[in-house]
């Protein structure tokens, strides 16, 4: 998984190597995070990791034989020992090497080589590479988020951890402590699964592939293909066909596969049989088909009781392993024995008998008898668990499993623990909002709308009514959606957020009770299954969502708590549609969205309204938004004559071309740190900002004469400019630039003036002289800090008066104020004279601005991989006159003979191809300098178009080098591109200078290559040359 630079964790390739555990290249990392829904495999995947390890130091491969995926378990052999640690053993320890003490050296060593085994391990951990494995972070109860490794020499240590989602979504675990974070979805290979547990139960008068096949054949007749995401479900509903116990098997029901569970393991200890009548009925509907369940009731109360009590002890050390006396406590010796002997808890023996442990077999198989519990004793959830998410109030996500069973046995005990646990949910994280520049401050809060989705599922799957988990902040996303809607239509009322995305897959109406549904063409309305009940309060909701084989209708009229809505996609919003959204605090809509004659005037608690769409605004929209901070009305938005004057606490405004402004709109605002106007607007008033910070205005805007405040000159840090013409006979730009610099324009005719405190420029559709943008630069160049300056779709005039188009591309820079635009040229000014040019294509008249530029280093790069150089001549015309220059980087498709100053004394070039003969071309102008001059080469072997050259043909040059007096040949590698990986190995050192500071192989200017490159033999060199140098 990738982790984002916002925090999302997004999924990414299938991994089927040990090596990607660990490696990201060919780079170690030291912390590895294996997360996965309950029953997914984690402990698992990490036993068969230690097994896989134990036969690489026994040379044996017996583990992997007949395998598809972690096969490489050559990648293991990297760690010389490795300590397997179950957390859930050790919950009352918080250093991991007080762990390695009690799980491993008292249980291997005797009492008196306790002490000098401590310092053995130490000394090791010191001496050799090795491996911790941290099973279970879920289910340890540290204060901290995680272990400690204090005492733990971290030079040799790598450390792999698995845990449940929720845990690694504690703000405490940083993403910075996170080097590769995997999740197990289950088995690659069911049938390959299956086969090999069946091998094991057969006897041999049956035949192993046919077995298999018909099990294949009944898991899709009972819609269970699903169970291969657990490795759990898998085998016991595998050994519940094998027993011939698995005819009730039906839908997706996990109360039903426990119970098919709790039958298997009930026969085992006592065969007797018996069914529930109306004379014993049935405690929760999924026992009441059972046969061998009703016997063992009175066992099973009493260890359901008992789970319930160790899950929500507040003393979380004995909460899942618990000493032979505490279970004791709670049962009898009978039931111990029926608990043992049924295999429900295990129990684990030590040296010393008192130090005896149990535990049930499974986490989620407590969680499922804890429901149980509470499913016929409902007052523990006001009595116990309220109690103990109070002293524990980070704990609520930790019980899902146990709603989600409680969902399957007993709706109304369920909705009542939702509604405790959602409390929590909005207490702990309250709720998303975006605000000003993108910065964004959230809560996931997918985590807990998975709980309520799987919760809501079991119900249904249990035909459980009425349902009314509680809910209050949803994100519509496929897949989900239709159960989803269900839910929100369940809790319209105390919905407080809403997003729903662009990836749905029908086009969504927003609506109200009484809006027009005339958009929504196609079959009646379906009737929603979850509300059909006979419950009259439950089945009126039906009217929040309709849902059609066209479209989704999406009615708000009841979500008066309503305080975010966020809608992306084809929506449509109906007129009034947000009519009783009262408490709304976050509007966004975005390009795909659709309305017609919005009004907000009625919603007076409106902070942030994002507007980019086919959506036409009222003008008096805004005329009672006093708390709004932050608009945004852009791409496709409409609105004439809008009025602002009355949103005195204005902190952003962003207004595209479709909206027109009333005249003295934009006022005073003391708080306006933002301000982006593309429409026009005659009499914008820089002296009334006191907190500017951000400025983009198009040529529509007229700046009146009036320089900034005098203390703003320190906050304004960017400035953006469309469609303004510096060349122009009016001097428009130069008027409105010097302005927004609070300079006299007066004063300005020989030079360009900048802000001290400007880190940003952006000119989109701008015409400029290279003069001007040299003038521009040479002022950037004085500033104590870096400056990054973009040009979009600008005009650029050269000496002799030609225009050349720097043209618009897709990039990948996060530039969100170019609204999808892209960046063709990214000049950057930093310290100590530094320039660096980033271009996708160049023009005479962006080389012209570099004549004579008082620069000490420069950089020339590609802005998404390297530059062809088209017009090498002005290059080489004005790198001539840089006479300070001291350094030059450049990275370049091919070779291009360049004239350099004098003054050089580093030289740095990246070529993606580079012919022999061009080498020699170059190596022999570099050698005729008379200056001193350190030079450093890399290129691909090949010349262009693309043919491979081996390298041994580049070597005779380097051999004519190492015969000149003064060229000091310090460095020349190969390396040969491995297909497909993106990495470069090191193939031959023909003269090495010891130093891989630099080496080209670790720059990311080399990390792509096309498809050519990918699936061939190529090589690169890296050099690196001193010339006259003593």
């Amino acid at each position: 998984m990738k982790i984002e630079n916002d925090g999302r964790r997004t999924q990414q390739e299938k991994i089927l190597k040990y090596k990607d555990c660990f490696y990201r290249g060919d780079h170690l990392c030291r912390r590895t995070y294996l997360q996965g829904e309950p029953g997914s495999g984690k402990t698992s995947f990490a036993a068969k990791l230690v097994d896989d390890w134990c036969n690489v130091h026994e040379s044996s491969n017996e583990s992997t034989q007949k395998q598809k995926a972690f096969v490489d378990v050559d990648t293991l052999h990297k760690f010389k020992f490795l300590f397997f640690i179950s957390l859930r053993d050790s919950r009352e320890q918080t250093d991991v090497t007080h762990m390695i003490q009690t799980q491993l050296i008292y249980k291997i060593y005797a009492a008196d080589e306790w002490e000098s085994a401590y310092y053995l391990v130490l000394k090791i951990m010191r001496n050799v590479m090795y491996l911790v494995v941290q099973d279970g972070l879920d289910e340890w109860s540290g204060i901290e988020a995680l272990p400690s490794m204090n005492g733990i020499p971290k030079d040799h240590c790598i450390v792999l951890t698995t845990s449940r989602p929720w845990k690694l979504a504690d703000e405490r675990i940083k993403n910075s402590q996170i080097d590769i974070l995997l999740e197990v979805y289950g088995i690659i290979d069911s049938y390959g699964f299956s086969k090999r547990i069946l091998r094991h139960l057969l006897d041999e008068t049956k035949d192993l592939n046919e077995t298999v096949e018909q099990f294949q054949i009944f898991l899709t007749s009972r819609d269970l293909d699903w169970i291969s995401s657990s490795p759990m479900l898998h085998t016991l509903v595998l050994c519940t066909w094998v027993d011939d116990m698995a005819e009730s098997l039906t839908g997706s029901s996990r109360c039903e596969l426990f119970t098919t569970l709790l039958e298997n393991l009930c026969k085992k200890a006592n065969p007797q049989t018996s069914y529930f009548d109306q004379c014993y009925p049935s405690p929760v509907n999924c026992f009441s088909r059972t046969k061998y369940v009703k016997p063992n009731m009175e066992h099973i109360d009493v260890i359901a009781k008992a789970a319930f009590s160790f899950l929500f002890s507040n003393e979380k050390e004995t909460s899942l392993v618990f000493s032979d006396i505490n279970l004791s406590a709670h049962l009898s010796e009978s039931t111990k024995q029926f608990a043992l002997h049924s295999g429900l808890i295990s129990k684990r023996k030590s040296k010393k008998c008192y130090d005896n442990t149990s535990s049930f077999v499974h986490k989620t198989v407590q969680e499922f008898f804890a429901a149980l519990h509470i499913s016929n004793n409902t007052d523990v959830i006001d009595n116990v668990i309220c109690k103990y998410l109070k002293s524990n109030s980070d704990s609520y996500l930790d019980i899902s499993q146990v709603l989600i069973f409680l969902c399957g046995f007993n709706i109304l005990a369920a909705n009542k623990l939702s509604a405790l646990m959602h409390h929590f949910n909005d207490v702990r994280h309250g709720f998303i909002h975006y605000v000003f520049q993108s910065v964004r401050h959230r809560f996931d809060h997918s985590g807990f709308q998975s709980v309520i989705l799987s919760g809501y599922r079991e119900a249904v799957a249990n035909k459980n009514t009425p349902i009314d988990l509680h809910l209050s902040h949803f994100k519509v996303r496929p897949y989900i959606a239709e159960d989803l809607i269900n839910i929100f239509a369940l809790n319209a009322p105390r919905a407080r957020s809403l997003h729903v995305s662009r990836v749905i897959n029908s086009p969504v109406i927003i609506r109200s009770q009484d809006a027009s549904t005339y958009l929504c063409q196609g079959p009646t309305p379906v009737s929603l299954a979850a509300c059909d009940y006979a419950d009259p309060s439950t089945r009126a909701k039906q009217k929040e969502v309709r849902l059609s084989a066209s479209c989704l209708e999406i009615d708000l009229s009841a979500c008066h708590n309503l305080e975010q809505l966020k809608l992306e996609g084809d929506i449509t919003v109906l007129p009034n549609a947000l009519a009783g959204l009262k408490k709304l605090k976050y509007l966004t809509m975005d390009s795909s969205c659709k309305c017609e004659a919005l009004d907000m005037s009625h919603y007076e608690h409106i902070e942030q309204l994002e507007l980019k769409g086919d959506i036409t605004v009222l003008p008096n929209a805004l005329a009672s938004l006093k708390k709004l901070k932050y608009l945004t009305m852009d791409i496709g938005c409409k609105c004439e004559a809008l009025d602002m004057s009355h949103c005195e606490h204005i902190e952003s405004i962003k207004l595209g071309e479709g909206v027109t402004l009333l005249p003295h709109s934009i006022i005073h605002y003391k708080n306006l740190k933002c301000i982006k106007i593309r429409t026009a607007y005659k009499e914008l008033d820089l002296s009334m900002f006191e907190d500017l910070k951000y400025i983009i205005i198009s040529t529509n805007v007229e700046v009146l004469p009036k320089q900034l405040l005098t203390h703003n000159n320190q906050k304004l840090n960017f400035i953006g400019l469309h469609g303004f013409d510096f060349n122009s006979c009016d001097r428009k730009a130069m008027h409105t630039w010097c302005l927004l610099n609070g300079a006299d324009p007066v004063l300005c005719a020989d030079y360009t003036p900048v802000l001290p405190s400007i880190q940003r420029i952006q000119l989109v559709g701008v015409t400029c002289s290279s003069t001007w943008l040299r003038s521009l630069l040479t002022t950037l160049l004085t500033l104590n800090h870096s400056v990054e300056c973009f040009l979009v779709d600008c005009d650029i005039t050269s000496l002799d008066h030609v225009k050349t188009r720097v043209q618009p591309i897709l990039s990948s820079s996060p530039i969100s104020e170019l609204d999808g635009r892209g960046i063709e040229v990214t000049i950057t000014t930093d310290l100590n004279n530094t320039c660096e040019f980033r271009c996708f294509d160049d023009s005479p008249g962006l080389w012209e601005t570099l004549l004579g530029l008082g620069v000490n280093n420069l950089s020339i790069l590609g802005d998404v991989s390297t530059l062809a150089v088209g017009h090498g001549s002005s290059l080489s015309r004005s790198l001539a006159t840089l006479s300070q220059l001291k350094t030059l980087t450049m990275h370049v498709f091919d070779y291009t003979d360049l004239q350099l100053p004098l003054s050089l004394k580093h030289l740095t070039v990246f070529f993606d191809a580079l012919a022999p003969s061009e080498l020699r071309h170059l190596v022999n102008k570099l050698s005729a300098w008379t200056h001193s001059l350190e030079c450093r080469l890399s290129f691909c072997c090949c010349s262009d178009p693309p043919v491979i050259i081996p390298p041994e043909e580049y070597i005779l040059i380097q051999q004519e080098l190492e015969c000149l007096q003064h060229v000091d040949v310090k460095r020349f590698r190969i390396y040969n591109w491995i297909p497909f990986t993106c990495k470069w190995s090191e193939r031959d050192i023909v003269v090495n200078d010891g130093d891989h500071g630099d080496a080209i192989v670790d720059d990311e200017l080399f990390e792509v290559l096309d498809d050519f490159y990918e699936s061939s033999g190529l090589s690169l060199i890296s050099m690196r040359l001193k010339i006259n140098c003593v």
